[in-house]
């Protein structure tokens, strides 16, 4: 049987990085690291997968920009045809900024009927000898995304992760991944597979999508263009002064919320008066640049609600202008699809 075909690519991040005299920073040796260290892993599929690498960007996540993004899109888009030839693809990337990349990703290689898995590490893979470092978790990920493209992933957008806090791995759809607490090295999403005693029936019939037999991928509009930035994105805190934001060069403003889907609207129920403290104060002035405006407040639907300060945004129309609610996604994923929306004015 032939071996299966993977492509890595390696745009940077802790798991790309390597320590020298107490700095970590990206390092060439780390990215083919991560490969050698997997070939002598005991993984059921090390002898029967093969491995090209791809790309090195060397960039760590929290330097992920809008210009670091064109360099991966490019890199996509113009080889997306040779890509098709493989059997999987890990994109081995920071866990800063994680989410943001895999959500990005999600909508942009949607259709894409080759699996691609995003892998990153909670420390450098390497200790400053070259030896494994013990404590990351990095080379797991990696050895998890290896053995699910092996055992026939479905296409689509993924990420493999194993918390350090329960020790187990999972598979995440990266459109549903979340960005890790501050201090913290656990990713979460709504819906994840457990893959830590992996077996290759957990895959099947997982996220099978329907194929339209259309090459519509939105990568595809990449090629001649690139992503643009111009979307501000507010998250509230207490005693936010929204007279403070400056709103010109700005394509859109996404506002996020607190964990309940809530903003401040701060509205005297007298005289329906409010200031610089309250949202709609914010929705004013984007209506009065025609600016749009994007909230996301919480789930909806059976067994939820909203609370009483959403309808009060959702109804604040001004000259015409209402807000937009968007129910459902991640922030990361919210943000991605505007990015791509006024990149490409859908």
């Amino acid at each position: 049987m032939d071996k299966k075909k993977i492509l890595t690519v390696f745009s940077g991040g802790t798991i790309c990085t390597r320590v020298r005299n107490g700095v970590m920073d990206t390092d060439k040796s780390a990215s083919s690291a991560l490969i050698d260290f997997y070939k002598k892993s005991s993984s059921f599929c090390k002898d029967e997968v093969s491995f090209k690498e791809g790309e090195s960007f060397h960039i760590l996540s929290e330097n992920m920009s809008i210009r670091n993004w064109n360099r991966l899109i490019s890199y996509f888009a113009k080889n997306i045809e040779e890509f098709k030839n493989y059997d999987g693809i890990i994109v081995a990337h920071g866990t800063d900024t994680l989410a943001y990349s895999t959500a990005l990703f999600s909508l942009l290689l949607k259709g894409f009927q080759v699996p691609v898995i995003f892998v990153s590490s909670n420390f450098p893979i390497m200790n400053e000898d070259g030896s494994p470092n013990e404590q990351a978790n990095g080379s797991d990920n990696f050895k998890a995304a290896v053995e699910c493209i092996y055992s026939g992933l479905a296409s689509g957008l993924y990420a493999t992760y194993k918390n350090p806090k329960d020790g187990k791995m999972y598979l995440h759809k990266g459109a549903h991944l979340i960005q890790c607490a501050i201090y913290d090295d656990n990713f979460y999403s709504k819906d994840p597979v457990d893959i830590t005693d992996f077996k290759g029936e957990l895959l099947k019939g997982l996220w099978q999508e329907k194929k339209d037999g259309k090459d519509n991928m939105l990568i595809l509009r990449f090629k001649d263009t690139c992503l643009k930035g111009g979307i501000l994105k507010i998250n509230p805190y207490p005693g936010i002064d929204y007279s403070l934001y400056k709103l010109d060069g700005v394509r859109a403003v996404f506002h996020g919320t607190y964990h309940s889907g809530t903003s401040p609207v701060i509205i005297n129920q007298k005289d329906k008066e409010y200031d610089q403290s309250s949202v709609l104060y914010l929705i004013d002035k984007c209506a009065e640049m025609d600016i749009p405006f994007y909230y996301s407040p919480s789930l909806t639907g059976e067994g939820f609600s909203v609370y009483a300060s959403v309808p009060y945004i959702e109804n604040h129309i001004v000259n015409g202008n209402n807000p937009v609610i968007l129910y459902g996604d991640t922030d990361e994923l919210v943000y991605a699809k505007l990015l791509i929306k006024y990149s490409l004015d859908i």
